[in-house]
């Protein structure tokens, strides 16, 4: 892979040297606060320390999402450590940080449970848009109607802490359904939550069908069945609700009037909508004229905000324009019209899955055979089809296994759907070279050598580019928060593309100068230009969690500290803030004469000033934990050892290092 030039990063800061503080200075107004690690990051932007100090020994969960308010201004984490008033101690607690104007303040979500052996995996399972409302099951009886022992779901208002039953059921079943590490029953909700989808086995209405998947509606305070047929029949075959789109399939419109099922629990199944209490439009019946209505099964892949049109895949052919063969096509509904249009007629090709759909339904992205669109190849290709057109993106390569079933497993479009980003195994652009770091993983059948890498497909020129291909192939990089998004809780994914082309990763490939730690950072990827937003100092990997829609607000994972207050080597949830910066969190100087954005390409200097403990940590015994060098300070430690070594043998009194004098490994630094 391409490296830069050697000379480029002591040019840089060459540069910032021999300018010394320039107007770039008053560039940013919270430049004051961008000293220590927070005078490394890009666009005026400084490091805060969202979740707590006090942890209770416990980290900030690599895994599991985390979902920001689009403000900014409030976030949710999860953590294996009860802390923050965190009632019980589950195997995953959720947190909620809202930031005031001097300091991020944390506070536990999780309701009393009567287990405290961690079988309860997550009992906070959901959250609204907002952050302002949150779904959380319990045993324990927290309202008047709430059954005592038994399977309780609670809508908790996150703003005045009070709970609303949901549905409280006697007997585990429901409980463990809630709080265990597969399918959670959460579908989907309205855009202000006055409309809460559920799905589960559990029958909790008295019209449900026990024994098979039911669907429900949570709104005006009452639960009620919308798995039903026309007629007003529940499906017996059961129903699911959702895609293999994880998030923004819009299950549930946006105000919550429709609501789209398939009659049947799992795969392909025929596929209806409910609106406003009456099943009466079947999505995937046949409109040719030789078996017009007859219901086909379906996949459903995502539908508009405001349910005006449904994509599917099916076998079947359900238009005239349809090859009547067993292939596979892409179709759209329009709820209005009642229209439905094969969107890959003809037998030249066949369309495999659904990967991502724009917010406004417009653009869609799938895989599918040869034959779709100029460009493709034999085997699997990536197609976007948008204003009645279908374009090729790019080749799956027959010796990937793990894409060449369903194409690249990491996906996501911008919300305008202008833009794709992925990663994959494919080597799909030239300057995507093998690497010996990458051998044939993850498993039999991959060509050798190949890393994961992302990339970004740009809808307007056709471009696609590779973003973590340049420097030296270190490992697989991940679209930001895409890697995990199986685990997603609610109905939306963490914002890793943004509509002005800006995408998040995580690589280990050093893509700027001042990343020199050799394992995983997180970047920016914007015009062709990449930007670090971790140090790329930091012993342990980064990643990225979330942003906001505008992109002001960047929250990663990382053990490093970043601020004076961070004084564990746990993992912690941090702001890239443009603009950013608390007083309370950072040192009262700078530690470095090179201010301004001519010297970030400089690492990011040490945290200067004294580290006071909380009385909460020093009682813990956590303040006292030893601190691991990095080599830097280990050489520093050791020069000046042999100054002052050199000193006494001159006679000379030996002057002790400016800075911290804390022991880090056993050595002064």
């Amino acid at each position: 892979m391409r490296t830069r030039p050697p000379f480029l990063c002591t040019l840089v800061v060459g540069i910032g040297a021999a300018l010394g503080p320039t107007a770039a200075t008053a560039a940013c107004p919270n430049e004051a606060l961008r000293v220590g690690p927070s005078a490394a990051p890009p666009e005026c932007r400084a490091y805060e320390q969202v979740s707590p100090v006090d942890k209770n020994g416990g980290g900030v969960d690599r895994v599991n999402p985390v979902e920001s308010a689009p403000s900014g201004e409030a976030v949710t984490f999860i953590s294996s450590a009860p802390f923050a008033s965190t009632p019980a101690s589950a195997k995953s607690n959720t947190y909620l940080s809202t930031r005031s104007a001097s300091a991020w303040s944390t506070l536990g979500l999780g309701a009393p449970q009567l287990n405290s052996h961690g079988f309860i995996v997550l009992p906070n399972f959901a959250n609204s848009p907002d952050l302002t409302k949150s779904l959380q099951a319990s045993k324990i009886a927290l309202t008047p109607d709430a059954v005592e022992g038994g399977s309780n779901l609670y809508l908790r208002d996150n703003l005045t802490g009070t709970r609303t039953l949901i549905a409280g059921v006697p007997g585990n079943a429901f409980f463990e359904t809630m709080v265990s590490g597969g399918v959670r029953p959460f579908v989907g909700a309205s855009d202000d939550w006055s409309h809460i989808v559920l799905q589960t086995y559990v029958a909790l209405t008295p019209d449900a069908l026990e024994g098979v998947a039911n669907i429900y509606d949570f709104s005006d305070g009452e639960l009620r069945l919308v798995s039903l047929l026309p007629g007003d029949a529940p499906s017996p075959a059961g129903a699911n609700a959702g895609s293999r789109i994880v998030g923004g399939a819009n299950s549930v419109s946006a105000d919550g009037a429709r609501i789209f099922f398939a009659a049947q629990e799992f795969g392909a199944a025929p596929l209806y909508m409910r609106e406003n209490g009456t099943t009466t439009v079947p999505i995937s019946a046949s409109q040719r004229a030789t078996d017009a209505g007859a219901m086909a099964v379906a996949l459903f892949g995502g539908a508009a905000p405001d349910g005006s049109f449904v994509y599917f895949t099916s076998e079947a052919a359900l238009t005239e324009a349809s090859n009547g063969n067993t292939d596979r096509s892409l179709y759209r509904y329009d709820v209005e019209s009642g229209q439905l249009t094969d969107l890959t007629p003809g037998s030249e090709g066949v369309a495999e899955e659904i990967l991502a759909i724009s917010e406004d339904a417009s653009y869609v992205y799938f895989t599918g055979g040869e034959g779709l669109a100029a460009g493709s190849s034999p085997g699997l290709n990536i197609y976007v089809w948008h204003a009645g057109e279908i374009r090729f993106v790019g080749h799956v390569a027959a010796d990937q296994s793990a894409e060449a079933v369903v194409g690249p497993f990491e996906r996501l479009a911008s919300p305008s759907g202008h833009y794709f980003a992925f990663a994959g195994f494919t080597a799909y652009t030239p300057d995507d070279l093998p690497s010996p770091n990458c051998p044939t993983d993850p498993g039999p059948g991959n060509a050798p050598e190949s890393c994961r890498d992302v990339y970004l497909y740009d809808y307007a020129d056709g471009s696609l580019d590779c973003l973590s291909c340049h420097g030296a192939g270190l490992g697989f990089s991940d679209l930001g928060g895409q890697y995990f998004r199986e685990t997603s809780s609610g109905d939306r994914l963490p914002r890793a593309v943004l509509d002005d082309g800006t995408v998040y990763f995580d690589t280990p490939n050093a893509l700027a100068p001042r990343d020199v730690n050799g394992t995983g950072d997180v970047y920016s990827w914007r015009a062709g230009t990449a930007q670090l937003l971790s140090t790329g100092t930091a012993e342990e990997a980064s990643n990225f969690a979330e942003a906001t829609p505008d992109g002001s607000n960047i929250f990663f994972r990382t053990q490093q500290q970043l601020v004076r207050q961070d004084i564990d080597h746990s993992v912690d949830l941090y702001d890239a803030r443009v603009g950013g910066g608390l007083v309370g969190q950072s040192p009262s100087t700078p530690t470095s004469s090179c201010i301004g954005e001519v010297c970030r390409g400089a690492g990011p200097g040490a945290v200067t000033g004294p580290v006071p403990l909380s009385a909460s940590l020093r009682a813990g015994g956590n303040g006292n934990a030893r601190k691991r060098c990095t080599k830097q300070q280990r050489k520093r430690s050791q020069q000046a050892n042999r100054n002052r070594g050199q000193a006494k043998k001159r006679g000379q009194q030996a002057k002790r290092p400016t800075g911290k004098t804390r022991k880090c490994g056993g050595q002064n630094r």
